[in-house]
């Protein structure tokens, strides 16, 4: 699969390519962005807690506030997206022209870290559930199993299927959020491999012009200046 369709389908899938307007979108991505600030809440609970109830661990306060500024900084980024979705589309298309000159093995690693780390995050706190419900002192309101530490005014316990839900929430922001900031910063890596694309084809552009020089007369002088300033054109539109 060609990698930059694959980047496409990645900003389909997490609502930041466009689409024609309808109902639908529009419920999804509000829905995406309530939910991220909801998310956002159990671990700033968790937080406050600790400094005001029962103070655990250092760590537990550094993981929730690294927690609390993904969410909100994910939840920036996404906005800040959704307002240049049509930028955003116009200049990856265009990046497909100049993907010859610049391999695309930096987009793949990134790509691989985003699956592996989300994989792992994810698997870790499921596989080491049991010791957590015997180390946690309120497990009720602090569920084991989940990538961060929050805190529910009610008890979780008493039903599965409010576990689940919380599990399905936060998995989820956790996904989105990393997802998000993973793939707009692939993006601004694609964007400097079409910058790196450019000045590549502008070495390459010049090179040509200076072997063309044959003779020191007005007439070589005058095609010079005349490629020179086509070739200056052509690569200040591309960057504007």
């Amino acid at each position: 699969m060609d990698i930059l369709v694959l980047h496409i389908k990645i900003l389909k899938l997490f609502c930041l390519w466009p689409v024609e307007r309808s109902k639908s979108t529009i419920v999804l991505r509000t829905t995406v962005i309530v939910v991220t600030f909801i998310t956002a809440l159990f671990p700033t609970a968790a937080t406050i807690r600790q400094f005001l109830v029962n103070f655990e661990d250092e760590a537990v306060v550094t993981d929730d506030l690294i927690a609390i500024m993904n969410c909100f900084c994910g939840f920036f980024v996404y906005v800040c997206f959704l307002t240049k979705m049509h930028d955003v589309k116009k200049y990856v298309e265009g990046i497909k022209v100049f993907l010859q000159f610049c391999p695309a093995d930096v987009i793949e690693r990134f790509l691989t870290y985003l699956i592996t780390g989300l994989g792992l995050n994810s698997l870790i706190p499921v596989i080491g559930y049991r010791s957590c419900i015997q180390r946690r002192p309120d497990s009720d309101h602090d569920p084991c199993g989940l990538p961060i530490r929050v805190w529910f005014p009610f008890d979780v316990s008493t039903s599965t299927f409010y576990y689940y839900v919380i599990f399905f929430l936060v998995n989820h922001t956790c996904v989105h959020v990393c997802g998000v900031i993973l793939i707009t910063t692939l993006s601004l890596v694609a964007f400097l491999m079409h910058i790196s694309a450019q000045i590549h084809v502008l070495k390459e552009n010049l090179v040509k012009v200076f072997e063309n020089i044959q003779e020191d007369n007005e007439n070589s002088n005058l095609k010079l200046e005349a490629q020179l300033k086509t070739c200056i054109k052509y690569h200040s539109a591309i960057i504007k």
